[in-house]
């Protein structure tokens, strides 16, 4: 369990390079798409990680599956009494939704960089500001799941 926290962290390391190295100098969609992505590999790890924590736990006795929607559907059946990570389990697959979507730039190159996607007939612009609260949040995920099921252990 250790380990996926130790990889979810190191992930979480990279987009926060992305976020305020990166993207200060290359203000291009290339870089928010890559920290979308390292937010996504963050995401996993989490979910490697309560995989694991429930398998420890007895709450899972069979094989875990490969998909990323069914290991979301676990999970949330797994943990219904967490309202938090219901909350995360979603905003990954809206993640996964962005990342799969076609994109389009707006302001390349410039202080108002955005990448612009359509989910489910909504356009859902992304910029630096909405990055940054997205790498926030996976910041705040991260020490929630690190004192609730790994430190209390």
């Amino acid at each position: 369990m250790r380990e996926s926290l130790e990889e979810a962290k190191q992930e979480l390391k990279r987009a926060e390079h992305l976020l305020f190295v990166s993207l200060k100098y290359t203000r291009t969609i290339e870089v928010l798409s890559s920290i979308l992505n390292r937010l996504l590999s963050f995401y996993d790890r989490i979910i490697d990680l309560l995989l694991k924590y429930a398998k420890e736990k007895k709450k899972l006795n069979f094989e875990v599956p490969k998909s990323s929607g069914l290991r979301v559907n676990m999970i949330k059946e797994m943990f219904l009494e967490d309202e938090r990570i219901l909350e995360e389990m979603d905003f990954y697959l809206l993640l996964r939704r962005i990342i799969r979507s076609e994109k389009r730039a707006f302001s390349e190159y410039r202080r108002h960089v955005a990448l612009i996607v359509t989910i489910n007939g909504e356009e859902l612009v992304i910029n630096i500001d909405k990055i940054s609260e997205y790498y926030k949040r996976a910041q705040s995920f991260f020490e929630y799941i690190k004192e609730k099921y790994v430190d209390s252990e």
